[in-house]
């Protein structure tokens, strides 16, 4: 598989950075949960998911986008400094690619692998909210009973 670099990727670098400002504010899940549907959920039609990025962006976070924007412009490297981090915690864990997720020191790499990671943490004491919060989502079809 072919990897483009950065710069043939125009929307990478914005979504992340965004991404970062989101987490710079305590708004990280806020904005996953807002942005992603758009492009990975089928929210937004084929091809049109980065015009309905501002809004939801503003809805799920709070913040103002225009104002974050200006901001990212002006200091690109505040924001590119949470995403390098974050890069830092992930090649630690040993795999380079998404999801991973790590309890306790233990890796949890694929999206199969999610049903694991859940176990693991009902066995440190998870415990299932009594009313969800939003996003309320379907659970994966494997979790159906």
């Amino acid at each position: 598989m072919v990897i483009a670099p950065i710069e043939e990727q125009p929307w990478i670098v914005w979504i992340t950075r965004l991404g970062s400002a989101a987490e710079l504010a305590g708004k990280s899940n806020e904005y996953v949960w807002a942005v992603s549907p758009l492009i990975w959920g089928g929210r937004a039609p084929v091809g049109k998911w980065p015009e309905m990025v501002p809004a939801a962006f503003e809805r799920g976070t709070g913040l103002d986008y225009e104002a974050t924007i200006k901001d990212i412009q002006a200091n690109p490297q505040k924001y590119d400094a949470v995403w390098l981090k974050h890069q830092e915690g992930q090649l630690k864990t040993g795999h380079g690619g998404v999801p991973n997720m790590v309890f306790r020191g233990e890796p949890f790499f694929g999206q199969d692998r999610v049903d694991p990671l859940v176990w693991r943490l009902q066995q440190n004491g998870l415990t299932e909210r009594p009313k969800p919060i939003e996003p309320i989502v379907s659970k994966p079809l494997r979790w159906i009973d």
